[in-house]
This record gives C-alpha cells, structure tokens and sequence, in this order.
C-alpha cells in the first residue's frame, strides 16, 4: 500500500478525523474525506483540499473537465462522477452520511458487476480454448486418413500393371 493510502485510511476512519497535512478536519472536510476514501480516492484528498475543495457540496459542482485538469484519470472522474450522483440523489433528502453510504454500496455494485462479467470471460475462454482442442484433434484425426488413403493409393498403384 502507497504511503499515501496508508496516511489516508489512518486519517480518513479515524475519530478524530484528523490529517496530518492540515491538521484537525472540520466537519465538512471529514465528510469529503470519508467519501472520497469509500470510493476508492484517497490519494486525490491533497489535491482537493489544495485546490480548495474540502465540501462535498462544493466537489459535486466539480466538472469532468476540472476533475482531469487536477490530476484524475478518466476511470477516476468516472468513479467520482458515479459515486457523487448517488450522494447527491441522497443527499437531497438532507442526509449526507446515507449519500456516502450510497456510494460506497454503489461502488460495491460496481465491483460484484466487474467480477461476474470477469468470470463470464473466463468461461468464454474456457470453451474457446475447448473448442480449439477439439479442431486440433479433428485436424489430426484428417491428417491420418490422409496419410492412410495415400498409403493406401501408393499400394493399389504397385498392384496395377
């Protein structure tokens, strides 16, 4: 684990909701914190609170755009983006926390999708790979028909005057 990660989960789940860059986080900080550290973007939590970002109300205003300008990859602002809308969908009934909760359990969707779509791909290879050992031994199985019905020509040509 990057030494960033390990900072960020220590920081991140602890009580005191305390960074050792900034020092204590206030409220609204620990929740962009959490979230961001659910979702499986703790490493981008300098860069946001550098850039002045430390709100979730503030981060969901954040574009695609100013989400690759501040250093995320595409499947990051993918992440950030799918994870904040869930917040946001949540959010809007007044309950913050739910929305972090939402995104993480989203997140988890997201995973169980990844690992049964994975798995499907292995059984595809699976029988491709079957289907290639059957061709190769129908291939064989030709190849000593031919040889035999050689043999046998070469035999029948001997015999004939």
């Amino acid at each position: 684990m990057a030494l960033s990660q390990a900072n960020s989960a220590l920081w991140a789940h602890n009580a005191s909701d305390y960074d050792e860059n900034y020092g204590r986080l206030s409220p609204s900080q620990a929740e962009l914190n959490r979230f961001m550290c659910d979702v499986g973007l703790e490493d981008f939590w300098n860069t946001f609170k550098a850039e002045g970002f430390d709100a979730m109300e503030d981060a969901a205003a954040l574009t695609k755009e100013d989400l690759k300008l501040m250093g995320l990859g595409l499947g990051h602002v993918i992440r950030f983006q799918r994870a904040m809308e869930k917040w946001q969908a949540t959010s809007s009934s007044g309950d913050s926390s739910r929305g972090v909760a939402a995104a993480g359990a989203a997140l988890d969707e997201e995973k169980q999708a990844i690992a049964k779509q994975k798995l499907e791909l292995q059984q595809k290879e699976e029988a491709i790979a079957d289907e290639r050992r059957s061709l190769q031994q129908e291939k064989e199985v030709i190849a000593e028909e031919r040889l035999t019905l050689e043999k046998e020509k070469e035999d029948w040509a001997k015999t004939r005057p």
